[in-house]
């Protein structure tokens, strides 16, 4: 993940409508419904926003990662808690349900996974208020951007390294679904849309259906009104339905969808140095070690 690793997290003035830039022609918007606070977790984006609180006189920032949540049947929940604990070279104790549900897929869990390579919490955890449910690294970075834990937030072991050291225990923390983002750049209003989290028991629920209403198209005009944009509403349209996750300028003359996708930066993602995991989730032979599946403390995974 060299250029995601480059690009992909980081920090800049905060202002209203911000965006995080993470490449050379994209932004991450950071418009979500909620308050500006402590941290803003999208589970729609898999990202985490982090509004630090500024010393006297300095500018606001905001800090954002990428992040991997709860699957399908274990989602991440939604509202709002706090940071009650922090944690270096934390212990795993997997909770009976998760141990239940390796030991029916012949892949045990121990009681406990004590600090180290093999523990899928990484080197750094944050407890929540809610029972079960942390912050924390992984021993398994390419679950990072996917759907992969039995609930807890999941990060890069770089960016929890950063994020731990900046957040104090007492931390708000807000989690909102919200596919749909928009905001102003560079004089021109982006739009960004992602396809809506599927929720059920399991990965055989059908995925709910992007929508593209008046609503929408009214939330969209307001944003543009004030600044007397011109609205190219076919590319509106395109962005919301595809869900491509992208941030696209919908305001700029004579702009295409495919031709401005062509001009994003291309990555490539590939196994860091050292990883013990290849990003398959079906059980080693018996002959092989079959590694630590990631998870949270007392947690979900």
């Amino acid at each position: 993940h060299p250029l995601r690793r480059q690009h992909d997290a980081g920090a800049l003035p905060r202002q209203p409508r911000v965006h995080a830039r993470i490449g050379t022609n994209q932004f991450v918007v950071t418009h979500v419904e909620a308050s500006r606070e402590g941290i803003v977790v999208n589970v729609a984006a898999m990202r985490l926003f982090y509004f630090p609180k500024p010393a006297k006189g300095e500018q606001r920032v905001v800090v954002t990662y990428p992040i991997g949540i709860g699957k399908v049947g274990w989602a991440t929940p939604i509202g709002t808690t706090k940071v009650v604990s922090k944690r270096a070279n934390p212990v795993w104790t997997p909770p009976a349900s998760v141990r239940r549900e390796h030991a029916e897929n012949d892949d045990p869990l121990p009681a406990r996974v004590p600090a180290g390579p093999d523990n899928p919490l990484g080197l750094f955890a944050m407890n929540l208020g809610w029972p079960s449910y942390l912050i924390h690294g992984t021993n398994k970075p390419p679950g990072v951007g996917m759907r992969a834990s039995h609930g807890c937030i999941r990060l890069y072991p770089e960016d929890i390294a950063s994020l731990f050291d900046q957040v104090p225990v007492g931390t708000k923390v807000t989690v909102v679904n919200q596919p749909l983002l928009y905001g102003w750049q560079h004089n021109a209003l982006f739009v960004q849309s992602y396809p809506p989290p599927v929720e059920g028991k399991d990965d055989s629920a059908p995925p709910p259906p992007v929508v593209y209403d008046d609503r929408v198209e009214n939330a969209i005009w307001q944003q543009a009104k004030p600044h007397a944009g011109a609205v190219d509403w076919a590319l509106v349209q395109q962005v919301v339905t595809q869900a491509r996750g992208v941030a696209v300028p919908i305001t700029r003359h004579g702009l295409t969808l495919d031709s401005y996708l062509g001009s994003l930066p291309q990555v490539e993602n590939v196994l860091p140095d050292g990883s013990n995991w290849d990003g398959n989730e079906t059980p080693a032979a018996a002959d092989k070690v079959t590694p630590v599946v990631d998870s949270g403390a007392r947690a979900r995974r």
